[in-house]
């Protein structure tokens, strides 16, 4: 795998075999499952929010959306961030992204339907919604379709 500069703040990434989903929340540090079976490859990356995009709450700023719209362009781009060996055969990767706190719209792949404005409408009320969590996580589920 070739990782590019802007996700070296991952640190210490671990490689384990498949997992119960929760794992505690600690800056800095990411998993990364790997599961083959069949003719997939599916990798389910964990990490702190903070640790990928500089922020745990919902972006307030032009600036903080650009940082999570910078975040999903990177992590958008997997076939560029993992590389299966050459003889699997692996074919273009499908990428899903996620996070409490985040606008579907803000982590949508690049190219994607126009996304909406994710702030609310000027003068608009604000919704009754759940307390966001105090550390939030982003999940990215990758899934390469191999020949062998």
């Amino acid at each position: 795998m070739k990782w590019p500069a802007g996700l070296m703040a991952l640190g210490g990434l671990a490689v384990c075999s498949p997992l119960p989903a929760q794992v505690p929340h600690e800056h800095g540090v990411a998993s990364l499952d790997v599961m083959v079976g069949g003719d997939l490859l599916e990798l389910r990356l964990r990490a702190p929010l903070q640790s990928l995009a500089g922020l745990e709450t919902p972006p307030r700023t032009d600036k903080q959306r650009q940082a999570v719209r910078r975040m999903a362009t990177t992590l958008h781009d997997a076939n560029a961030l993992f590389e299966p060996t050459a003889a699997a055969g692996c074919g273009n990767a499908a990428v899903t992204l996620s996070a409490e706190v985040l606008a579907p719209a803000l982590l949508a792949a690049p190219g994607a339907a126009a996304a909406a404005d994710v702030r609310a409408p000027a003068g608009a009320p604000a919704a009754r919604k759940p307390a966001p969590p105090a550390h939030a996580d982003l999940e990215a589920q990758v899934t390469f379709r191999c020949a062998k």
